[in-house]
């Protein structure tokens, strides 16, 4: 129930691009990665979230939020550090740097407005050397991502062997292309991202069977609210009611409105209508049918219906989104 659940959710996640730094770092060095709010549209102009990610090729370091100095984590070969909410965050070579210097947004800037798929960053002094890889993933405007605010703010995650070993040579086709400025290299860098991150939310949420607290993940390992939303989701053109999501539950009408929208944060009709959004919203942009077709899709009776629903939670017309994200 939870593997179909999240590779539903998974499968319309559209990441439109990354781009990377690749950073040399000798001992003794530190790093501050501003909050995505105040750089988040420096490096992706068109994206509604952006989250940072690091890849360690070779070496070691040290880790954490920016206002969570007390919660350091250990960040060594093959390991990915992923940033779900875009936080403010240090990455040194020591638990206690002596200095942290203040980040530079032309960095940023400049490294938006290459075309290369890499930008190189040498730091640090003569001791130990680390050498990682940062990117930003780059969700667009209007998506629909329950599960990113269920993750922690700050993921450390290690493929296996085998991911590893195949995600590293990626990584290394993708650096080494930095003088080719065709879009090819690009490319490149977005498929990795990509796939990066779909396997990386898998990992953790598969690992991750607690079921505790009141978010996404936790509603998804609920016994009763995780079967409503694997019907939602499976069929979510369907014209659901409360009560019908209510017996794929389990529950009665009332016990199950308390615990969906206790778990989720949403009232469960509510949440069936951004998730139809998401859908629509990546039907218009990725394709060429009909506006009439994307509205049967999406489960509504009469084209007009679609026009106001998707008019209301956008400000757009279901045309003029199209026109938008295909250009």
């Amino acid at each position: 129930m939870i593997e179909s659940t999240l590779e539903a959710l998974l499968a319309s996640t559209r990441l439109k691009s990354a781009f990377y730094f690749s950073v040399a770092a000798g001992a003794p060095w530190a790093t501050l990665t501003p909050h995505m709010r105040n750089i988040g549209t420096l490096v992706m102009p068109n994206a509604q979230t952006v989250l940072p990610f690091h890849i360690m090729l070779d070496g070691e370091a040290w880790c954490w939020r920016a206002d969570d100095p007390d919660q350091k984590r250990s960040f060594r070969t093959g390991d990915i550090l992923l940033l779900p909410r875009g936080c403010d965050h240090i990455i040194a070579s020591g638990r206690e740097p002596d200095v942290v210097p203040e980040p530079d947004t032309d960095v940023y800037r400049k490294a938006e407005e290459s075309r290369a798929p890499c930008t190189y960053v040498d730091l640090g002094g003569d001791g130990p050397k680390a050498n990682f890889v940062c990117g930003y993933f780059g969700l667009p405007r209007q998506s629909f991502h329950p599960l990113l605010e269920a993750l922690p703010d700050l993921m450390i995650l290690s493929p296996s062997p085998d991911k590893w070993a195949l995600l590293r040579q990626l990584v290394e086709i993708a650096t080494r292309q930095q003088s080719d400025r065709e879009t090819g290299g690009k490319l490149v860098v977005s498929r990795l991202a990509e796939t990066m991150f779909v396997d990386a939310v898998h990992q953790h949420v598969l690992a991750d069977e607690s079921g505790h607290g009141t978010n996404w993940l936790a509603a998804l390992q609920d016994r009763h609210v995780g079967a409503a939303l694997k019907a939602l989701h499976g069929a979510p053109q369907k014209a659901w009611t409360a009560e019908q999501l209510a017996r794929q539950s389990g529950l009665s009408r009332s016990a199950f409105m308390e615990r969906f929208a206790r778990l989720v944060g949403l009232p469960p009709m509510q949440y069936l209508k951004n998730w139809r959004l998401q859908l629509e919203a990546n039907l218009l942009a990725e394709s060429d049918l009909p506006i009439k077709q994307v509205a049967d899709h999406c489960g509504y009776g009469a084209e007009t219906s679609f026009h106001r629903a998707f008019k209301q939670q956008t400000g757009m017309t279901p045309g003029a989104w199209r026109r938008l994200h295909q250009d």
